[in-house]
């Protein structure tokens, strides 16, 4: 018989595999916690130590290497990204990930920008400005007395000039709107109340129109770019203020454009004048800090975090109380399934039963004082493969199959419906054969049999090789 290895032989950034903590009291092997607890090593009798492993590219170590396991990997949330597979970076300013799991940020593209880090998507640059070169973390200023069509504007030729009011003049060399005056040959240079401005032609003749909804101006305004958006909105074109998207915010009026939240932050509805700091993090004056390890929150905009539950911890910016986990050596074990317990219970007898559910659903809200609810599984669509497995005290995660890849030369099928579904290498046509369809990530290369055409006086066909069709030559 092969001797075991204690857990506590294992050193640092390695973990011990090959026992069963589950095993019957055999004496035969036994791995020491302590002097006196013990747990049987597996059929085999041996035990080892492995190396904890890193994290594939895009992905960071949400649960450390353990006594007896490897570490838990969990893709990078969008404005982030890993290069290293154990921690998550957010996106430099200029640059963005708008989707999990991404190895490196890309850079915002000609007219856009992100002022911000960690931006989950890049900004249109605001009417009047314009971005020359990728990867802008501002956009640059029209000349004074100039401006653009809209918004998005990629190179300082988009920059125009301003036109002045109908029934308006202005001297040559004129830089602003507000050296428009009325033109003396014209009549009806009439003002307009707040919150409207003038508006007509030299033959209809010009009255006060009210401005755009979720925008107001000034009495006596003289066009509608004098029509300033609204808090919480931004100058989507010249006669429209659309409401800021969700995790983005406006804090005054202007025809600026939308902020991307601060870094740990955003907006779970449009229209918002300020960001809310996101669940696992607490509002400290104007900035959003993690919850401490050890600790969680799990509502956005907390003032404060929640201690976890006594010989417990979890690791920093924790959103839930699940992540509260027994520390390493301490004396707290998991209820059963189906039932659970108050904080600060000491033995088996304090795990209340729960309500029990059947295989295609998960318990929810199972407390001392309330046996909880059966709620359905989730089931992934047609589309989509499980992160999470439903589980009797959790439900399913699902997520896109397009977010999955297969490596150069393969692709994917099966996937859907909760599968992840195989990566197969890419189908290679015969001589006899060319290739109607190339191999994509989610589908197969189609071969269509060849066939030989007229070619004219002094051509000839040059016939399939696997993959064109041939022509002629």
């Amino acid at each position: 018989m092969t001797s075991c290895v204690r857990w506590y032989d294992c050193r640092s950034g390695y973990y011990l595999d090959g026992c069963n903590i589950t095993s019957s009291l055999s004496s035969d092997c036994r791995v020491y916690y302590n002097s006196s607890s013990y747990f049987a090593c597996s059929g085999s009798l041996t035990a080892s130590c492995r190396a904890c492993s890193n994290c594939s590219a895009g992905h960071f170590i949400s649960t450390a290497c353990g006594l007896h396991s490897d570490v838990g990997c969990s893709p990078c949330g969008q404005g982030s990204f890993s290069d290293n597979g154990r921690t998550c970076e957010s996106c430099p300013s200029g640059t963005f990930a708008s989707s999990l799991g991404q190895s490196a940020c890309a850079p915002c593209g000609l007219g856009s920008f992100s002022d911000v880090k960690g931006a989950k998507e890049c900004s249109q640059c605001p009417v009047g400005e314009y971005a020359d070169a990728d990867g802008a973390v501002s956009c640059k200023k029209c000349p004074s007395g100039r401006t653009t069509a809209g918004k998005g504007s990629a190179s300082s030729a988009d920059c125009v000039c301003e036109v002045c009011p109908v029934n308006f003049t202005s001297a040559p060399g004129s830089v602003s709107s507000y050296d428009c005056h009325c033109d003396q040959t014209k009549t009806d240079c009439s003002t307009c109340a707040a919150d409207e401005y003038l508006a007509g032609s030299y033959t209809s003749g010009t009255s006060c129109a009210a401005c755009p909804a979720h925008s107001t101006s000034p009495a006596k305004s003289l066009m509608i770019s004098q029509c300033t958006c609204n808090e919480g909105y931004e100058r989507s074109s010249i006669t429209e203020c659309s409401a800021c998207s969700a995790g983005k915010y406006k804090a005054g009026r202007g025809n600026s454009l939308c902020s991307s939240c601060p870094q740990n932050s955003t907006t779970t509805q449009t229209g918002q004048t300020s960001c809310q700091c996101l669940p696992g993090y607490k509002r400290a004056n104007e900035a959003c800090l993690a919850c401490a390890a050890g600790t969680y929150s799990s509502s956005y905009e907390s003032s404060s975090c929640s201690a976890c539950p006594a010989h417990s911890t979890s690791p920093a910016a924790s959103s839930s109380s699940t992540s509260c986990v027994c520390m390493p050596g301490g004396t707290c074990l998991e209820c059963p399934a189906y039932r659970n317990s108050t904080q600060g219970s000491s033995s088996l007898s304090d795990c209340v039963q729960c309500k029990r559910c059947n295989a295609s659903s998960f318990l929810s809200a199972c407390s001392p004082s309330y046996q909880g609810d059966c709620r359905a599984c989730r089931r992934c669509k047609a589309d989509e493969f499980a992160l999470q497995n439903c589980s009797w005290k959790s439900d399913a995660k699902c997520s896109s199959c397009s977010s999955l890849s297969c490596s150069s030369g393969q692709y994917r099928t099966g996937c859907g419906s909760g599968s992840t579904g195989e990566c197969r290498s890419c189908s290679t046509c015969s001589l006899t054969e060319y290739q109607s369809a190339p191999c994509s990530q989610m589908a197969d290369a189609s071969c269509s049999a060849c066939a030989v055409k007229a070619c004219g006086d002094g051509y000839y066909w040059s016939g399939c090789n696997g993959v064109s069709q041939g022509q002629c030559v």
